[in-house]
């Protein structure tokens, strides 16, 4: 039976992928790692580098795993990358969706924006994950809210539900829903992107096992200098999914299944 490895998006608890899962679950058991574990949580991040995640999950996947199918969204998907890159044997086959991997000309703009201090005003993303409302009297309110936003159209009533009541506790010290996933940690890692993209730009040539890539028609993240480079490599192959946007594990879980079956057959 395929083992399936899977680490998820920034701000976003595995359990937000339910529908996705279920349908890997179809193809063989499905083991998750979380960005960020629980003795974490309240902990103010110090990392520095994207390399703190690659590590924590090349040390998780030794205690708990073997030779599997690798699957991950966006800085889950760099983290398999960089992961497969430095250790061969530990995967047959490499699926990223939506990875955050950026050119070698846009890091070298980005950290020299983030060594000017200047990356909180750059990144679009950094200011929105801190001051995003977090806190919601019930569970409905949020959905409400995120049901009115642009980012969400694609997305089913049912998946959007299942992402809300996993990205969401409920506090009873304060009465009201919160965030699961730290704002502060999320913003880190949106700032510290750029991290480890130049150690899999000059090493990908060591890139020894077959590797799909997922990529939305709408992506605000995985552009077409990135695309085109990894397209270079023999083993690569590339899948655009269309009307899809970042988040597209969400939008369109069973076509996403579809490459997948087909292509570790």
């Amino acid at each position: 039976m395929t083992t399936f490895n899977f680490v998820p998006a920034n701000g976003f608890p595995c359990k937000c992928y339910q529908t996705f899962s279920t349908l890997l679950s179809k193809e063989g058991s499905v083991v998750n790692y979380e960005l960020i574990s629980s003795e974490y949580l309240n902990q103010s991040p110090t990392f520095n580098t994207w390399t703190f995640f690659v590590d924590r999950f090349v040390d998780q996947f030794k205690q708990t795993s073997s030779k599997s199918v690798f699957i991950g969204h966006s800085i889950g998907g760099t983290i398999g990358l960089m992961t497969a890159i430095q250790h061969r044997n530990f995967f047959s086959h490499l699926i990223i969706i939506e990875p955050a991997l950026f050119s070698k000309r846009f890091c070298y703009g980005y950290n020299l924006i983030k060594g000017l201090g200047l990356a909180k005003q750059f990144h679009p993303l950094i200011k929105p994950a801190l001051y995003r409302k977090s806190s919601f009297k019930d569970l409905d309110s949020i959905f409400d809210r995120y049901r009115s936003k642009v980012v969400f159209k694609h997305v089913s009533d049912h998946c959007l539900r299942e992402m809300i009541t996993s990205q969401f506790r409920w506090n009873e010290k304060d009465n009201h829903y919160s965030l699961v996933f730290p704002k502060a940690w999320e913003a880190r890692i949106y700032e510290y992107c750029c991290s480890i993209d130049m150690f899999i730009w000059n090493h990908l040539d060591k890139l020894s096992i077959p590797f799909l890539v997922i990529r939305a028609e709408h992506s605000n993240t995985l552009f077409d200098s990135a695309v085109n480079r990894l397209l270079k490599h023999p083993l690569c192959e590339v899948a655009t999914l269309n009307k899809s946007t970042h988040i597209v594990p969400f939008e369109y879980p069973d076509l996403i299944m579809d490459h997948i079956t087909r292509f570790i057959k």
